[in-house]
């Protein structure tokens, strides 16, 4: 049957049937020759027409005419058989033509509408399923908008959310380079996925966009033949702005659309508008940690120039211990968060000298017992300074126990071994090699190579054998920068 009915005779014939259907509104059945009938079924949705098929039906006289014979020898059929095989689908008669093509086009109907229907599930379940992903999203996002810290990486992580949710080819995140701007924000890209063109070009007309944005006047589609960055890209763009204080400070954009359906969806237009809301209130918050954090900066910047003040031998000590530390506490694998905790108590761990009368600690020559009690003393009164303060709880180990020794010989607890706590152990290197390296009133600063072998001579006495052994390996290239800046200030030093 299947090579008959793809005879090129008979071919030609649908051919013919289905080109005259073309040039009609209500095609009707077809006869192109005797008992062989071309039923047209006409696949439509709205008001548009997606296709056209020709039904073959055919009746018992159509076995005994010419056109069969002609059709089988197109088909290099041998007759007899071929007729054998028809007969058993040629079994409509003429008056049941108008019935059978009134039944293809029900089934048809149905099938079409069944199609619609399950598209129209399948594009409900996607927009739902899509819905609560941006609604989850949008819920976890709120809920990191009181946190101002590391800025940078959480604006990297929204775009990769949002790129995992949105069926955009890349997702970006640009920030004005204005003062308006938070520091480690200002003027920069924050992209997922693959920007179709040069990526400092883009940026640089995306600040530009910034710029120009005027908050009650602002369109969120961007087209090719009429925004520059759309046209860049070759594709339309969402593009949303992110304020502060009601003034634009940087945007968030989706850019060619990879989906079936290309035209971006009023669904995705709100979702990236209340995304760029929040990116908004989190900026603020990024503003305001930034203000507190430099408010706690110059109080403890206060509380070490107070300290230093007392004798002008130690003047940028405690900021140098604080580096060291840092940098220790990154050299054992501590993450940046903790590491500039470390640095914080490092800046503080000096400041229960405060306590300490000036001539003690300004003394030329040897100190007296009485004398060295009085100092051993500032261990304690930096922790009593600081232990009612919340937001110092965790750094008051290293405040109390910077001089305790590793033997067990140290002060105020004589601890030992590892019950002395890391962070003690970590300023104990930190202020003895500080201390070793500058000028102080008994003494002149000690040749780096004598000072790096007092750190490995002591490692397993007074310090951390393995912290000793990791300290060696420390760059010091910051730390002599630091020094040469704090003796060419030291005689504006109060």
């Amino acid at each position: 049957m299947g090579m008959w009915l793809s005879s090129p005779i008979l071919r030609t014939q649908v051919e013919k049937a289905v080109g005259a259907w073309l040039v009609t509104d209500q095609p009707h059945p077809t006869e192109p020759f005797p008992g062989c009938w071309l039923l047209p079924v006409i696949d439509r949705q709205a008001l548009s027409t997606n296709g056209l098929t020709a039904a073959i039906a055919l009746d018992e006289s159509c076995l005994q005419t010419e056109w069969f014979e002609v059709i089988c020898a197109g088909s290099a059929l041998e007759t007899e058989p071929a007729r054998n095989t028809v007969a058993p689908f040629a079994r409509y008669k003429p008056k049941d033509i108008d019935n059978l093509i009134n039944i293809l086009k029900w089934n048809h109907n149905d099938l079409a509408q069944s199609e619609m229907n399950q598209r129209a599930i399948d594009r409900f379940s996607e927009e739902l399923i899509q819905a609560y992903e941006q609604s989850h999203f949008l819920s976890k996002l709120g809920r990191f908008m009181n946190c101002g810290t590391q800025p940078a990486e959480m604006m990297q992580a929204v775009c990769q959310q949002i790129a995992d949710i949105m069926p955009f080819a890349w997702i970006g995140i640009q920030f004005d380079n204005s003062d308006a701007v938070a520091t480690e924000l200002a003027g920069k890209l924050f992209l997922v996925g693959d920007l179709p063109c040069n990526h400092d070009l883009f940026r640089q007309k995306t600040i530009d966009l910034i710029k120009q944005i005027a908050i009650d006047d602002w369109t969120r589609l961007h087209e090719p033949q009429k925004s520059e960055l759309a046209a860049m890209v070759r594709s339309e763009l969402l593009i949303d702005p992110i304020t502060h204080d009601n003034q634009a400070i940087g945007v968030l954009i989706a850019g060619n659309k990879v989906s079936p359906d290309p035209e971006i969806s009023s669904i995705e237009t709100h979702f990236l508008d209340a995304t760029a809301d929040f990116l908004g209130v989190f900026h603020e918050n990024v503003c305001r940690f930034e203000h507190q954090n430099d408010m706690f900066f110059g109080t403890l910047k206060a509380l070490t120039v107070a300290v230093d003040a007392k004798d002008h031998y130690t003047h940028g000590h405690s900021e140098r211990v604080g580096l060291l530390s840092y940098q220790l506490a990154r050299a054992m694998g501590i993450d940046k968060q903790k590491c500039e905790r470390i640095r914080i108590t490092g800046l503080l761990h000096d400041v229960g000298k405060i306590g300490v009368p000036e001539a003690v600690l300004c003394k030329q020559g040897k100190l007296t017992q009485e004398e060295f009690d009085q100092i051993k003393l500032h261990t304690i009164i930096g922790h009593n300074i600081l232990k009612d303060i919340p937001s110092m709880q965790d750094i008051l180990p290293g405040v109390l126990y910077h001089h305790e020794r590793w033997d067990g010989r140290g002060y105020p607890e004589g601890l030992s071994g590892e019950n002395i706590p890391i962070l003690g152990r970590t300023l104990a290197l930190a202020d003895t090699f500080d201390a070793m390296s500058s000028d102080r009133s008994y003494r002149s600063a000690l040749p780096r190579e004598k000072v790096l072998e007092e750190i490995g001579r002591c490692a397993g006495s007074q310090f951390d054998p393995e912290l000793a052994k990791l300290f060696l390996t420390i760059d010091l290239t910051s730390y002599d920068l630091m020094v040469a800046y704090h003796h060419s200030t030291a005689d504006f030093a109060i």
